[in-house]
């Protein structure tokens, strides 16, 4: 078995797979992200990189009565901030617009978006290693200490210091997609 390491693991080169690695990257930690796929991008590609979330938050709470108001109010009120930072990081995103009839965001195309960001992991000396996929979360004392994945050369393992799950999925999973859609 093949031996990694890294300050973070993360697993999911999707959006907030990588904007989660380069955030890092740039606080100084050394990254290792894992793609399933063969490329990244995961669901920006079927959301036609729409970035948005709830146009104000009694809305979001009628919609999501059970969710974390904390989290609610963050997602909706630093959206500009999170459009503004994908900009410093070189992402072209069309003006802000109204979606649907309860929401706004601004549109990213992921075409231009997934190799900016990866680019961006690359330059801060993060490394992407694709067609990897999550087998397992490495634990010890039930703190989480690392995964097991397997690529095309076998099984690794990935010790590090914290591990963020960004797989995503949801839409891949029929059983899922039929109980809450």
């Amino acid at each position: 078995m093949r031996q990694e390491k890294a300050d973070i693991c993360i697993a999911g080169a999707g959006m907030a797979g990588l904007c989660a690695a380069v955030a890092a990257l740039e606080a100084g930690a050394t990254v290792l992200v894992i793609e399933k796929g063969s490329r990244a991008g995961g669901s920006m590609w079927l959301s036609h990189g729409l970035i948005w979330t709830f146009a104000d938050k009694a809305q979001l709470r009628h919609e999501v009565p059970d969710g974390n108001r904390v989290l609610q109010d963050t997602v909706v009120d630093r959206l500009t901030d999170s459009h503004d930072w994908l900009q410093k990081r070189g992402i072209d995103l069309e003006p802000e617009m109204e979606f649907q009839s309860f929401g706004r965001g601004r549109m990213a195309n992921p075409a231009q978006m997934a190799p900016a960001l990866v680019k961006r992991v690359a330059e801060l000396g993060g490394r992407i290693l694709f067609q990897t996929g999550l087998q397992s979360l490495l634990s010890t004392n039930g703190d989480v200490t690392g995964i097991v994945a397997f690529d095309e050369h076998g099984m690794v393992e990935i010790t590090a210091g914290s591990v963020i799950l960004a797989t995503g999925g949801f839409q891949g999973n029929a059983e899922l997609v039929s109980r809450h859609i």
